[in-house]
């Protein structure tokens, strides 16, 4: 059986509180991804892999790629409204599907809620983690055949997971408790699912790093 690769790609310039949140978001979306594997939806992949770099020939068509940008107003989706308070966004581009998680939406969260104390980084990873965990659903959902998104209820051709309609699935995420989020037995029999299709990764983007 196969590996499950997941790549983020990060064009936040390096600092230390950001690098120990990915840390801790890398650790959290290897638990999420390794419950999809032992779901009997999974018939492909027997280990998951998550790397914080990635090369644009290294990345498959089975693979999985989120760019983590450092906010909402550097995002790289300009082709469609993304709302002022969202954590992240998914989109068609010429070569492939895109998505992107917005940095400081994690980050300010640790700061929210541990702020007399310090940041949390530990949060501020399940944050991204979460974050991410919710745009990868977005991305492999473009792979899914017609009968399986009938048999998950699911209508909408390229967004709607918000129709699962909980957990790290839920199309509403208040402020503040992204890190809250659970991932649910029905989270985990939909990615499960989803991993199983391949889905062609946007890997030919701009550098944006010097913009920050």
């Amino acid at each position: 059986m196969a590996q499950l690769r997941v790549y983020l790609k990060s064009f936040v310039k390096p600092y230390e509180d950001f690098n120990k949140a990915l840390e801790h978001c890398k650790q959290r979306l290897y638990t999420y991804f390794l419950n999809c594997l032992a779901h009997p939806n999974n018939k492909i992949f027997k280990s998951v892999q998550i790397s914080s770099g990635a090369h644009s020939s290294s990345v498959g068509e089975m693979d999985l790629l989120v760019y983590v940008i450092a906010n909402h107003a550097n995002r790289l989706i300009r082709n469609r409204f993304v709302r002022d308070t969202a954590g992240g966004a998914t989109t068609d581009f010429s070569d492939g599907v895109y998505c992107e998680v917005y940095a400081d939406r994690a980050m300010d969260e640790g700061k929210i809620l541990f702020g007399l104390f310090g940041a949390n980084h530990h949060e501020q990873g399940i944050a991204l983690a979460n974050l991410a965990f919710h745009e990868l659903a977005h991305n492999k959902w473009r792979g899914l055949p017609a009968d399986l998104r009938q048999k998950y209820k699911i209508t909408d051709e390229k967004e709607n997971i918000h129709q699962v309609g909980e957990g790290l699935m839920n199309g509403t995420i208040e402020e503040g408790k992204v890190a809250n989020l659970i991932m649910t037995n029905r989270n985990i029999e939909v990615m499960a699912a989803l991993i199983q299709h391949a889905v062609k990764q946007s890997t030919n983007v701009p550098v944006y790093s010097n913009r920050w």
